[in-house]
């Protein structure tokens, strides 16, 4: 009884060692069109500008069983075949023979790649290198003086090709301060840390080191005479109920400092000048009172002199107008 288990298991065994070396030995072909990526290293120094490149054609091969197989499951998948291009390929127009190119392909490995057609592909390779690039700095309307830049170079990474001409291009960064500067005093130090520096993107800059900057400078100031601000009075109903407020000097000129774009459209209309007056500001003996202008501006514009002072007097209402 062993011993025919013992044949059993070794027919068995016999029977399957047969049917894999005969899957290993035993040869198949292929022949289908299939899609190919041509890209360049992850991580190196070549490029392929542009979209990626994929092409179709019209692949022959033979090889093993398990590997046609194997093939067939990862075309079927929808996966495209991809060659990826070795770091001494040269820059510039380069024909891609595809032959070659795939029978040095992982995927195919243990296949005979016996046609390809069309067997060349035209592509452009480009190398990406490291230059000096001056920080530049985005201030808008905002303006800007006494600029301090730290660092006031940086290294990008670009395309090589975008600095090969009779005039290479002057590289810049860009720091853009526009939407930090908004609400800062002017003629003040300002200072700003880890600024986001980007570059230009139709020169293609991949990377930038370092990628922040330090930035010191003043808001560019302007000063400006704004004629005929009308002053109104802030009093509550019950005072105005029973008192009228009444001036001659209603109207000031004041001189306003601010950022340069908001100076420029500056109005006096665009002002809110008041006078606080409450009960405690009526004399019985029609006494004027003095009092400094309360104003508002918009933001980022502030008063650039004494605060004018206007006189005023409440004149009690008639008795029949209070109470109506």
């Amino acid at each position: 009884m062993v011993d025919r288990i013992k044949t059993a298991v070794t027919v068995v065994l016999l029977t399957c060692l047969i049917w894999f070396v005969a899957d290993q030995f035993n040869q198949a072909s292929l022949d289908r069109r299939v899609k190919v990526r041509i890209t360049a290293q992850a991580d190196g120094e070549l490029i392929i500008p542009g979209p990626p490149v994929e092409v179709e054609l019209r692949l022959r091969l033979s090889g093993p069983n398990r590997l046609i197989r194997q093939l067939e499951a990862i075309l079927k998948a929808g996966r495209p075949l991809t060659y990826v291009l070795p770091e001494e390929t040269p820059v510039g127009a380069y024909t891609v023979q595809m032959r070659r190119a795939l029978g040095e392909s992982d995927q195919l490995a243990g296949l005979a790649v016996k046609q390809v057609e069309p067997d060349q592909v035209e592509i452009t390779v480009d190398r990406l290198v490291w230059r000096e690039a001056v920080v530049e700095l985005e201030t808008g309307p905002y303006g800007g003086a006494d600029e301090v830049i730290e660092p006031k170079q940086v290294r990008v990474r670009l395309p090589e090709s975008v600095l090969v001409g009779p005039t290479s291009p002057e590289l810049t960064v860009t720091a853009d301060l526009r939407h930090l500067l908004a609400d800062q005093p002017v003629d003040k130090v300002i200072e700003l840390r880890e600024v986001v520096v980007t570059g230009d993107d139709e020169l293609g800059v991949r990377q930038i080191q370092p990628d922040r900057v330090n930035v010191q400078l003043k808001i560019s100031g302007r000063r400006k005479k704004l004629k005929g601000v009308v002053v109104y009075f802030n009093a509550s109903q019950a005072v105005l109920g029973k008192y009228a407020p009444e001036t001659t000097n209603d109207v000031v000129d004041v001189d306003v400092v601010g950022p340069r774009h908001l100076i420029s459209a500056l109005e006096p209309q665009d002002v809110d000048a008041r006078v606080s007056v409450s009960m405690d500001d009526y004399r019985p003996d029609m006494q004027t009172v003095r009092r400094q202008v309360e104003f508002e501006f918009p933001a980022g514009v502030e008063l650039d002199q004494e605060p004018p002072v206007i006189e005023f007097r409440l004149v009690e209402r008639p008795a029949s107008a209070a109470a109506g």
